[in-house]
């Protein structure tokens, strides 16, 4: 009997304001058509965002996840010979406790499971989750073909909760090439969310902002800054930054394409944040990104960078702890090691048959 032909069934549901969430969805639908078909819902997402992530029109099948999921059973039914149905999951980081939506999978996936449906996800993080929602993901893990964890700490935490089928997969930001330049750029990036710190702790962060700029631009911790907001939730923290920081709001930027931000890390020297996708962008595009941690507020940031050898990235206190020359040689290596890792890891899992 010849391979079977391999469909992927996906959902474009995902926080349509953050370009860090269109960028992994983008990565994993460009890495899926090399194994396969696409059948995708809309469900729900603007064109934009559809456009954003590369999805073509012939690929949209529905605007329903219902519909898009029945379309999945009857195929499964009567098409098992000749085909091999994969529903693929959204990638990114769930949230820590249980919603309806879990209480949905815990129905679906084991009919899903006994026909014949390889059910995926790719980019995982659990570092959020709770002790009740961990117990419920490592039951629902044995009906899923493969479960791809981006950092250690959270393959840690799979392993002792009894999860089935997973396995350590990089990030979908490391599908990306990373480009030369931006050591280059003479301008310095903020890009900061603060919607999970208190008072107490955006000040602290902002003044450790203020020193990391000082000691890694040249000394000066005015020129050439800009405030970049890649998620929309960031947009009004970062215009209050640069009214503070610069006297005005017109040093702060909206940029939710990822187009757009690729333009601006680009011709950055140093971009500093607190979000992993800036982080993994920005460097892809060749600047230097420092990560600034809050507490176990960004624990999955410190654990994915951590785990690919990044950990020089981290910003402990009020300063990088190493030089930047040493962080760049890093990322390159880093970059192709785990883009290599990531594909070998994929090409396993699906032309497992």
């Amino acid at each position: 009997m010849s391979d079977p032909r391999r469909n992927f069934y996906f959902s474009a549901s995902t926080q349509y304001s953050n370009a860090g969430d269109a960028l992994i969805n983008r990565e994993l639908l460009r890495l899926l058509r090399g194994y396969g078909s696409l059948e995708v819902a809309s469900a729900g997402a603007p064109d934009s965002f559809l456009e954003e992530i590369l999805v073509q029109p012939e690929e949209v099948v529905c605007h329903s996840k219902l519909r898009l999921m029945a379309k999945l059973i009857w195929r499964a039914a009567s098409s098992w010979r000749s085909s091999r149905q994969y529903l693929v999951l959204t990638p990114g980081d769930p949230p820590g406790g249980i919603a309806s939506g879990d209480l949905v999978r815990a129905v679906l996936f084991p009919l899903l499971w006994l026909l014949r449906v390889r059910i995926i996800k790719v980019g995982a993080s659990v570092s959020r989750m709770d002790d009740r929602r961990l117990r419920l993901e490592s039951w629902l893990s044995r009906f899923m073909h493969f479960y791809g964890i981006r950092d250690d700490g959270s393959v840690g935490r799979a392993d002792r909760f009894g999860f089935s089928n997973h396995e350590y997969c990089p990030d979908l930001a490391f599908n990306l090439h990373m480009k030369e330049g931006g050591a280059g750029g003479r301008s310095t990036l903020i890009s900061l969310r603060e919607d999970n710190l208190n008072p107490t702790e955006v000040e602290q962060l902002h003044g450790r902002v203020r020193d990391l700029v000082f000691e890694l631009a040249d000394g000066s911790a005015d020129a050439d800054i800009g405030f970049i907001s890649q998620v929309t939730r960031d947009d009004e923290p970062m215009k209050r930054l640069s009214h503070a920081w610069r006297g005005s709001e017109e040093y702060a930027f909206a940029i939710n394409s990822i187009s757009g931000l690729e333009s601006a890390y680009s011709g950055a020297r140093l971009v500093i944040s607190n979000r992993l996708h800036v982080i993994l962008l920005a460097a892809s595009c060749g600047a230097m990104p420092v990560c600034v941690p809050t507490g176990n507020k960004n624990r999955k940031i410190t654990d994915l960078l951590s785990s690919v050898g990044l950990g020089s990235l981290i910003a402990t206190g009020s300063s990088l702890g190493t030089s930047p020359e040493v962080c760049r040689n890093q990322l390159a290596n880093v970059f192709s090691g785990q883009r290599q890792y990531l594909h070998e890891v994929l090409s396993r899992r699906l032309e497992d048959c």
